[in-house]
């Protein structure tokens, strides 16, 4: 009677629900099997009526870009189509591959909480600023939770700087919106009155 050897599988890592933590993820796998620098940085900022997106991600000498995309998604989507074409090998195995940002569809980027507020904070800074800002949001996969995503918000020709930052995305729009309270509802009243 032949003996049956049983092989151990290790089940396959669970691919991230939404987009921006599959960015995370990935970010974070970088740093760990590439380099320590790893930096994710999106800006989103009015383009002729709309608002315009654009995405950069950097590690070691390598650094990607892409700019005036339609949409959060759509432009972490195409940055990350770059990254991928010009870095084929970045992932040593299938498994580490599993948690690439590919495949989400506009409604699966972020969760409802986290779209809720970077939503509102687009919005009032369009609304306060009119056509004349910019938002900076920096994500670093370091071992300080609170300086891991950074927001930055610069505004009437770089006269009006705000910062906020958090462990999460939505921390740190949370707190750029705390910080620059005051000056969003000084910038309403200003055109109110005008």
């Amino acid at each position: 009677m032949a003996r049956e050897e049983t092989t151990p599988l290790r089940p396959a890592p669970r691919r991230p629900r939404y987009g921006w933590q599959a960015w995370e993820a990935t970010s974070g796998y970088i740093a760990t099997h590439h380099s320590p620098d790893v930096m994710l940085k999106i800006e989103i900022y009015p383009m002729g009526g709309v608002v315009g997106w654009a995405a950069a991600f950097s590690w070691g000498a390598h650094a990607e870009a892409v700019q005036d995309g339609v949409s959060f998604g759509a432009t972490l989507t195409e940055l990350w189509a770059v990254v991928e074409r010009n870095h084929p090998s970045l992932f040593s195995t299938p498994e580490a591959a599993v948690r690439r940002p590919v495949a989400y569809d506009d409604d699966h980027w972020l969760d409802s909480a986290t779209f809720e507020i970077f939503s509102r904070l687009v919005g009032v800074t369009e609304v306060a600023f009119r056509g004349n800002w910019r938002l900076m949001i920096v994500y670093q996969p370091v071992d300080t939770p609170e300086t891991r995503v950074q927001a930055r918000l610069l505004a009437n020709d770089n006269t009006v700087i705000f910062g906020g930052r958090g462990p999460t995305l939505r921390d740190a729009c949370r707190s750029l919106f705390r910080t620059a309270a005051g000056r969003y509802r000084a910038f309403l009243l200003r055109q109110d009155e005008s």
